[in-house]
């Protein structure tokens, strides 16, 4: 057999397994009570607050008390995924073209509230700095590595969450 007719074999094994997995999370039904608009607002809610407690818990507490804020947060955001999944995860072909259309959308505007999110919180940043500064020109701020940690979980939680969250908002009436 040539490596052709293997690549072609390997990509239709590809593409049956593909179609099978497809399938069958438009059949699963056993996950609908998290895809109502309460549900899906609720879990968004949660990863929210569980994002700002992470960071919260993580500078003002320390790193080991964060640990199971972390764990609810994901387990929160892992039930959201779930309640998106047929638009986030199926392949273009198995959506129409409304679906598309708001996969598309969302992670546009998900990337365009993190860009304003971080501005938000760049310009607090600075803005607090003057307010509590005697003398702007000569204060130095000093991160601990808490400080650092906290700013790295927020971060990478918004940039995983953000796009899955935008999507349970703006497809919370749609199952």
């Amino acid at each position: 057999m040539k490596a052709r007719e293997q690549w072609n074999l390997g990509r239709q094994g590809f593409e049956a397994r593909e179609q099978r997995n497809a399938e069958a999370v438009m059949r699963d039904r056993r996950y609908d009570r998290l895809r109502t608009a309460s549900a899906r607002r609720l879990l968004v809610v949660v990863v929210a607050v569980g994002i700002v407690a992470v960071g919260a818990v993580t500078v003002l507490v320390g790193m080991l008390p964060a640990q199971p804020v972390i764990v609810v947060t994901v387990a929160a955001f892992l039930l959201l995924r779930v309640s998106v999944r047929a638009v986030a995860d199926l392949p273009e072909q198995y959506l129409d073209e409304r679906q598309l259309a708001l996969r598309y959308r969302v992670y546009q505007d998900a990337y365009r509230w993190l860009g304003l999110v971080a501005m938000a919180l760049a310009g607090a940043g600075v803005i607090t700095y003057i307010a509590l500064s005697k003398d702007p020109g000569s204060a130095v701020v000093t991160l601990d590595d808490t400080h650092l940690l906290a700013l790295f979980y927020v971060t990478a939680a918004l940039v995983i969450a953000l796009p899955t969250m935008v999507l349970a908002l703006r497809d919370a009436d749609r199952p």
